[in-house]
Order: structure tokens, then C-alpha cells, then sequence
């Protein structure tokens, strides 16, 4: 099992936490946005070049999730890119479905 450390600061419209592997391989964040006090906004997933394809990805996801829903979040929502067919598809295995489509980017949301 994975230690976490997470980093919570407060940002220009609520909190804000980083979900960092001590290990150093993976960050991802989750905003709590105080105009949206339903809604988790997931950004920032990165995974350190060399680990990927391993499933930490996945796991920093359900971590972020799992932090959403202990702070009472209903939803999980997150953007991705329009021309990114793979991260698309990925985002849509985890359970998010697209709710808006923009000019670049789709936005995505799960139920959480």
C-alpha cells in the first residue's frame, strides 16, 4: 500500500489538496470550490515518465476521488483535452462521462 502525503492550502476560490506518493512518482489535486461546494475539480495528474503505464495513474485518481468524498463532494469533475483520444477514453474507464464540450476541451464529470 502506497503512503500519501497530502497538502492542503487554501486558493483563490476554496481549499485546495495535493495528493503526493512519498515516493515522489505521482501528484495529482483536487479544488474544493466554495461556489461549487458539491463539486470536486480534479486537475494536475502527473506521473513521473518512467512509472507510467503501471497503473499509479489510476491509483492517484482513486485516491483524489476517495479524498473528494470525504470532504462531502457528490461530484468529480475534470477537463480533457478535445484531440486526446486516449486520455479520453481512460478518463471515461474510470467512470466520468462527458457534460460539456468546448472549443479545445471536454469537461468531464462522475458521480461520485
Amino acid at each position: 500500500m502506497q503512503i500519501y502525503t497530502k497538502i492542503e492550502n487554501t486558493w483563490y476560490w476554496g481549499v485546495s489538496i495535493d495528493i503526493i506518493r512519498t515516493d515522489g512518482i505521482g501528484i495529482i489535486c483536487v479544488k474544493l470550490d466554495n461556489d461549487y461546494p458539491i463539486t470536486a475539480f480534479i486537475s494536475d495528474l502527473t506521473v513521473h515518465l518512467h512509472y507510467r503505464d503501471n497503473g499509479i495513474g489510476r491509483e492517484l485518481m482513486d485516491k483524489a476521488l476517495e479524498v473528494a468524498k470525504e470532504k462531502g463532494m457528490k461530484f468529480a469533475e475534470l477537463n480533457a483535452d478535445k484531440n486526446n483520444d486516449w486520455l479520453v477514453a481512460w478518463y471515461k474507464s474510470l467512470g466520468f462521462e462527458i457534460t460539456c464540450i468546448g472549443k479545445d476541451e471536454f469537461t468531464m464529470t462522475k458521480i461520485l
